[in-house]
């Protein structure tokens, strides 16, 4: 709560210009929120709310979501993480105003298109067809200058705090006696020279990507 309410008693109706604040209120009540319930949660907070309401009125549900699968097979396996909470919830929330009021834009303007949007990069994540998904999901992040430069923040530069501790994982381990560790992320980390899978081989690590279409053949 303390990263996703506005401070100093700020609110939304005097935050946002008035033809954006009439847009969110717009889309809140399709989902029987009304606008007078959301003056205190930053406008960042409120985009991602929106997209969870989205998919989860599409039957998106978080409890079928990759990390609670795996979360109910960790049995007595120890749980390490490559990012802090706070770390995620300050590049989510911490954000400049001007940077959450253009990405509640984009996520309004975008909103019908999210379902299209997440089957297309789901289909193209399952073949293997890492510039199809790229070009999905750059679409669904938005083309402006400031979403770009968040998009880079969200994307590349965790690329490279994740990948050093996941180098720092292996280090850490016994030659004589070596561990196997489960790497779990989002797919768009994954892709690309940026991505983890590429910085780590520039680094040394050997990897050998598999997709459900090469496993099939």
């Amino acid at each position: 709560l303390s990263y996703a309410t506005l401070a100093n008693g700020e609110q939304n109706r005097t935050v946002l210009p008035a033809d954006l604040a009439e847009d969110l209120a717009t889309s809140l009540l399709r989902y029987g929120v009304p606008m007078n319930q959301v003056q205190t949660p930053k406008p960042a907070f409120l985009m991602n709310q929106i997209v969870l309401l989205r998919l989860t009125s599409l039957g998106y549900g978080g409890e079928h979501g990759v990390e609670q699968h795996y979360l109910r097979q960790l049995g007595g396996r120890q749980l390490l993480e490559l990012e802090t909470l706070d770390e995620q919830l300050s590049l989510l929330f911490d954000q400049p105003m001007t940077l959450q009021q253009q990405l509640l834009i984009d996520t309004l303007q975008q909103e019908a298109e999210i379902e299209p949007l997440v089957a297309g990069m789901i289909g193209a994540w399952f073949s293997g067809d890492d510039a199809l998904f790229m070009e999905m999901f750059e679409a669904q992040s938005g083309d402006s200058e400031l979403t770009r430069q968040f998009t880079e923040q969200l994307l590349d530069h965790r690329n490279l705090g994740m990948t050093d501790k996941i180098q720092g994982y292996l280090a850490a381990g016994n030659p004589a006696a070596p561990r196997t560790y489960f790497v779990l992320v989002g797919a768009a980390h994954l892709i690309g020279e940026a991505g983890i899978i590429g910085l780590l081989e520039e680094r040394g690590v050997q990897a050998e990507r598999l997709t459900s279409r090469s496993i099939i053949h």
